[in-house]
């Protein structure tokens, strides 16, 4: 199937892909393709969403743009210089791109929140260590002052994603690449979350978050779908999510009111719906 991609109106690029693609067990018989060759440029101040079935390749395509992962084959570059990875990634760089795994909470090490959300900021030798870690914690939804002295590994699974969070932004990166971000977080917690992130785009930094959901994907500026390690779309969702059938067949649910539009639109004229506001709206005649 033909890629649509829409070419972003920025010129300068944060992130691109040529030709990439990402093997485990290169060359063996156990050879497994997480990435197929594709091409992908990212924008400054872009909104993406990275969506697939489970096992398609949205985390390691994620850790691609990363620099996190040395492709099998082609060229990453990150504003626009190509990287040999990993002795040409430098710390500038580093600090530029920030990356929340899946279950990041897996992987804290410090005794305090405080050390925890400030050990990247410190790493990195920034200054005003005490004041940016408050400020991502406040972001995160978490108190400085209830959160600071308290061990992460003691906190609930909600609690845990937010000092991840923190410890990811506590750097203020132009780039954030977010695998799972809203896993684990209440309805109120969610909103806020989104929220913020939709601030943080607008922002001038470009945001590229994996999720399950394609009703969160529904408000990106783009969206990314993979199926078997192959990028299938690269297009608005209002284009992407028209291909009802095609997601369905890579094991990907449609919002319910792009499926409602989609058999609508068979019989009569009808525009194509993403949320259920618009859905309404189209049925009203005022869309």
């Amino acid at each position: 199937m033909a890629i649509k991609q829409r070419e972003p109106a920025q010129s300068d690029y944060v992130i691109e892909l040529e030709d990439v693609s990402l093997s485990y067990d290169y060359g063996t018989p156990w050879q497994v393709d997480a990435v197929k060759p594709l091409s992908l440029r990212i924008a400054k101040g872009e909104w993406i969403a990275l969506v697939g079935h489970t096992g398609s390749g949205k985390s390691s395509l994620a850790q691609l743009m990363a620099g996190l992962t040395a492709p099998t084959k082609g060229t990453v570059k990150h504003f626009g210089k190509p990287w040999n990875y990993p002795k040409d990634l430098s710390i500038d760089v580093r600090r530029r791109i920030g990356f929340l795994f899946q279950f990041p909470e897996h992987q804290f090490f410090a005794e305090t929140v405080y050390d925890e959300v400030a050990f990247a900021a410190k790493n990195f030798e920034l200054d005003s260590i005490e004041e940016r870690v408050k400020k991502s914690l406040d972001i995160a939804g978490l108190s400085f002052d209830e959160f600071k002295d308290r061990s992460p590994f003691t906190l609930s699974g909600g609690e845990k994603r937010k000092v991840a969070l923190a410890s990811v932004i506590v750097c203020d990166p132009e780039v954030l690449i977010l695998d799972e971000p809203s896993a684990g977080l209440d309805g109120a917690s969610k909103k806020a979350f989104w929220d913020w992130l939709r601030s943080y785009s607008n922002s001038q930094r470009t945001v590229i978050f994996i999720t399950h959901s394609l009703e969160e994907a529904v408000a990106a500026e783009r969206v990314l779908v993979l199926s078997n390690g192959a990028l299938l779309f690269a297009d608005v969702p209002r284009e992407v999510f028209s291909h009802v059938n095609t997601l369905r067949r890579v094991g990907l649910e449609p919002p319910i009111s792009a499926e409602l539009s989609y058999e609508l639109r068979k019989r009569v004229s009808f525009p194509m719906a993403l949320t259920v506001d618009e859905l309404i709206r189209a049925l009203d005649g005022d869309f």
